[in-house]
């Protein structure tokens, strides 16, 4: 009788232990469980922090890069303006294009011209890109008018066609239009140049290169051999000589070769049209010999072409060219008809732009 009121004594004791056994584990549990909820919140913000970061970063990124390309086109748009003030007043033809541009791209719809907002506080050269220059006379005579005029076109980094028509130079003065990466068409007919070499067209994209009635010689299809682009050469009634036609057997993308009245002999063309079979040969001889004297049986030998009908223009499609005239308010379609001939000229609306001509290019 008296063992049984201790075991009931002893009962409760060993459930307060196990209680707080039980409550220990449990505190221990939450605890833990305070601890990795912890660890995960710093976790997380560490990477929210690491990704706000990446994005700063990545934002920073594409704001240097959209502010790059802003000031590279407006330094260009004012280096341009500049070069066509000149240019216009010097009365060169000028040709606008619209200038590929993110800010246009970006606003909806079919865009057809800039805001007047851009265009007023940014300027029209900013939305526009000249493609096309062409001067047509003997103004420049000095030395310092003649190297201005070089140093304007060269600033035009975006030009693909060029006329230098009856103006005096010489083969150095055009070596600043090296700069000229996008040049695909030079045409320098009566050009009063010397003998001398333009090696810097050996790095050029030229298409189109005519130097017809000039002194230019051997050595320049020697530079021109090594333009990989090169498919139309008009070098009639130049210093070219036969010796000089082993450089035109490596233009191997040539279609258009005019050598007329060059010391070339009817043989010599008839060689070279068989082994580039490819290529349009058009070939007359020498009506004067080199001491002067009339060559009669040239007089009765007419010209020749050899191949089919002369390829259609290399050069970028619906570009017109610059006019061979002084009407600045044509422009003659590049583009060839099935019979050889020049299409009809385009008009252009006469827009006055700081005294020049321009198409309309929206």
């Amino acid at each position: 009788m008296s063992d049984e009121p201790a075991k009931h004594s002893e009962l409760p004791a060993t459930s307060a232990d196990g209680l707080a056994e039980r409550l220990a584990s449990l505190e221990s549990q939450i605890g833990r469980l305070t601890d990795f909820l912890t660890q995960q919140a710093e976790s997380r913000i560490r990477r929210r922090r690491k990704l706000s970061l990446r994005l700063l970063l990545i934002a920073m990124v594409v704001f240097a890069g959209v502010f790059a390309w802003f000031s590279a086109v407006y330094r260009q748009s004012r280096q341009q303006s500049r070069a066509v003030d000149h240019l216009v007043a010097q009365g060169a033809f000028v040709m606008y294009e619209p200038r590929e541009n993110m800010l246009v791209s970006l606003l909806p719809g079919e865009v057809k011209s800039p805001p007047s907002v851009l265009a007023n506080s940014l300027g029209a050269d900013f939305f526009r890109a000249v493609t096309n220059v062409s001067t047509n006379n003997r103004r420049f005579q000095s030395t310092t008018d003649k190297q201005k005029l070089i140093e304007s076109i060269a600033r035009i980094e975006q030009l693909e066609r060029l006329r230098l028509s009856n103006v005096t130079l010489r083969t150095n003065d055009l070596t600043p239009l090296s700069s000229l990466r996008n040049l695909q068409s030079l045409d320098l007919t009566r050009a009063s140049l010397d003998r001398g070499s333009l090696p810097w067209l050996s790095d050029s994209q030229m298409r189109w290169f005519c130097a017809a009635h000039t002194y230019l010689g051997d050595q320049v299809l020697k530079d021109l051999s090594r333009c990989p682009e090169l498919q139309h050469l008009n070098i009639e009634r130049t210093t070219v000589t036969e010796n000089g036609l082993q450089h035109v057997y490596l233009m191997k993308q040539l279609r258009y070769l005019n050598i007329k009245r060059c010391s070339v002999s009817y043989a010599a063309a008839k060689k070279l049209s068989d082994a580039m079979p490819n290529c349009v040969i058009d070939w007359e001889p020498l009506i004067f010999t080199s001491d002067g004297k009339v060559n009669n049986p040239a007089i009765r030998q007419r010209r020749v072409r050899f191949g089919n009908t002369a390829p259609a223009d290399p050069r970028a499609s619906r570009r017109a060219i610059p006019p061979a005239d002084s009407t600045p308010r044509s422009v003659q379609n590049p583009f060839a008809t099935s019979n050889g001939l020049s299409a009809p000229t385009i008009q252009v609306r006469n827009r006055s732009y700081r005294s020049g001509y321009m198409l309309d290019a929206f």
